[in-house]
């Protein structure tokens, strides 16, 4: 089972990222974008759940996720 199921959409034209997905409740998470040259932008950062454990894993992603940044 996947421990992050997603959908990066970027948009050029409107100088934007936009991210929707699911993922276990442990462990934390984070992504971030980084256009040519310039220094990456974090697009999202997700901490574990309260009194998530590596069980967890075992139900695949299910926590829902989502970002917007502009850049």
């Amino acid at each position: 089972m996947p421990i992050i199921a997603n959908h990066l959409t970027l948009s050029f034209d409107e100088r934007s990222a936009l991210f929707e997905g699911r993922t276990t409740g442990y462990p934390a998470f984070e992504a971030y974008v980084q256009v040519g040259n310039r220094l990456p932008i974090t697009l999202f950062q997700a901490m574990h759940a309260k009194g998530a454990s590596p069980l967890n894993l075992l139900a695949g992603a299910t926590k829902p996720i989502s970002a917007k940044i502009s850049f």
